[in-house]
C-alpha cells in the first residue's frame, strides 16, 4: 500500500501501478519528469520528489515502505550495492524490491555508453549484490530474449547510439506474440533480467 519508485521518468512503468488507497512516492533527478508526475498523476495517491538517489538522504523513510521498485535505472548509479543497500532500508520487514536491469555484459556497447549505463549484468553479479545487501531473492529471470539480437547488432557490430526508428516499430509489433512465448518457455538469455526479493526478517 507503500511504496516509492525510483528513477521514475514519465511514468510510464510506474503509472500501471496506481490504484485506490496505495500512496506512491516517485523519486527523479529531472525537474521536468517530477513536474508532469505530479500534474498528471497527483491527484491519484502519486507524489514525485526532485532527488538523486544516491545522495538522497532516507534516515525520515527508513523501514517505511511495503515495495521498492527500479526499472532500468540501477545500470545508471556507479555505486549501485549502495544504491541496493539504501532500498533495503527504505522496506519494511518483509517488503519487496522489484528491479529491471541490462543483461548480459558481452552486449555492453555503444547504446549502453550512449545512455550512461556503467555496466550490464550477469545473473550471478545480480545475485550476489542482492544477497550481500540482505535480500533474498524469490525471482531473478531473463527477459526478451529476442531483442538481446537486435541490441548485440546495433550495438557492438554497427555502433550505433540508438536503435532505429523502423527496427524499433517492427519490434513492437512482435512484443504481443514474443511476450505469449516467454510467458510459456524459460529462455536461458535475454536483454534483462526481472528481480523480485524480499527484506530478510
Amino acid at each position: 500500500r507503500n511504496m516509492i519508485d525510483i528513477g521514475s521518468g514519465y511514468g510510464n512503468v510506474i503509472k500501471n501501478f496506481i490504484k485506490n488507497g496505495r500512496k506512491i512516492t516517485c523519486l527523479d533527478i529531472e525537474p521536468e519528469y517530477v513536474d508532469y508526475l505530479n500534474c498528471n498523476f497527483g491527484g491519484l495517491g502519486l507524489k514525485a520528489v526532485k532527488a538523486n538517489f544516491e545522495t538522497f538522504d532516507i534516515t525520515s523513510l527508513a523501514g517505511t515502505f511495503d515495495n521498492v521498485s527500479c526499472f532500468n535505472v540501477l545500470e545508471h548509479l556507479e555505486d549501485d550495492h549502495g544504491a541496493l543497500k539504501k532500498m533495503y532500508e527504505l522496506l519494511c520487514s518483509k517488503g519487496s524490491v522489484f528491479l529491471v536491469v541490462p543483461a548480459g555484459r558481452w552486449l555492453y556497447g555503444t547504446m549502453d555508453a550512449a545512455d550512461a549505463h556503467f555496466r550490464r549484468y550477469s545473473k550471478k553479479e545480480l545475485r550476489d549484490k542482492l544477497e550481500k545487501s540482505g535480500f533474498v531473492i524469490h525471482k531473478l529471470n531473463y527477459m526478451n530474449f529476442f531483442g538481446m539480437f537486435g541490441w548485440f547488432f546495433n550495438g557492438r557490430i554497427l555502433k550505433t547510439k540508438i536503435i532505429p526508428s523502423k527496427q524499433a516499430g517492427f519490434f513492437d509489433k512482435l512484443v504481443p506474440v514474443l511476450k505469449r512465448l516467454e510467458n510459456v518457455v524459460m529462455l536461458p538469455l535475454g536483454q534483462s533480467l526481472i528481480v523480485i526479493a524480499e527484506k530478510r526478517p
